[in-house]
């Protein structure tokens, strides 16, 4: 099986406090495929929010058509500034397309990595929401001294925030459920369900090469060790119910 054969890609995008990255984590670990989110900086040699500004200055061009990026120019934001995000973007969705060319398998989060991949078929995108309770207790519980009122405030800026980014780089909305191929509301089932509901989806429409990444001599993941057993046990329980649908969905047919 060639890279391009077992190339799998998941793009996710995500309420903050959903548990998204979480279950972007469970899913690499189950298909060994590395997870990018703000470490995407990292393969562009960015290690530190300074390295921008060289980064920026670094060659005359850009690397991928930002042209559809609507003007964000205002009294407390100045022509360079816009530039130098433009710039950085198009770096960025230009890193992300060179790595799905090459037929690396991954999971990226945010990027307006959706509308970056768009032409590749083995692309899954994920749209994760969830209710305020559990996206507010979520984020209190990373941060314990933030107020209910200080945490609704800091979700409703993160997500202004997303939302800005991406609808300025692309042509569809953030957060339409057009715009993807699932929308899963995290508090519904869990984190380490959704994860599981996600991979049951790509088994539909990708078996042979999750068979390939599930079937992988597995490496070793010390950080997340305990979380891969809580998917595995959850994913076999799971799949034996399905089973049992399935047989009693055939049993009803066979009377019929």
């Amino acid at each position: 099986m060639s890279n391009k054969e077992q190339q799998l890609i998941i793009v996710m995008d995500r309420e903050f406090g959903s548990g998204a990255r979480r279950i972007a984590d469970l899913l690499g670990v189950q298909l060994q495929i590395p997870v990018f989110e703000k470490n995407i900086l990292q393969k562009l040699g960015v290690s530190h929010h300074d390295d921008v500004q060289d980064l920026y200055y670094e060659d005359n061009g850009t690397s991928w058509s930002v042209g559809k990026k609507r003007s964000k120019i205002n009294g407390e934001k100045h022509e360079e500034d816009n530039l130098m995000e433009a710039d950085l973007a198009a770096k960025e969705f230009g890193m992300i397309h060179r790595l799905a060319s090459a037929g690396e398998s991954f999971i990226i989060i945010g990027h307006c990595a959706e509308e970056v991949l768009r032409d590749f078929d083995c692309v899954v995108s994920v749209f994760v929401t969830a209710d305020d309770a559990f996206k507010l207790e979520r984020v209190m519980q990373e941060d314990e001294s933030l107020t209910v009122e200080q945490a609704m405030t800091k979700m409703k800026r993160h997500n202004w925030k997303r939302q800005n980014y991406h609808d300025s780089y692309s042509e569809n909305k953030w957060g339409y459920s057009t715009n993807y191929d699932l929308c899963i509301a995290s508090d519904k089932l869990g984190l380490a369900k959704s994860a599981i509901f996600i991979l049951e989806y790509l088994e539909l429409r990708f078996l042979p090469q999750v068979s390939y990444h599930l079937n992988k001599p597995k490496e070793n993941h010390h950080a997340l060790a305990t979380l891969e057993e809580n998917v595995l046990e959850s994913e076999e329980k799971i799949r034996h119910q399905f089973e049992q649908l399935q047989h009693e969905a055939m049993q009803e047919e066979k009377k019929e």
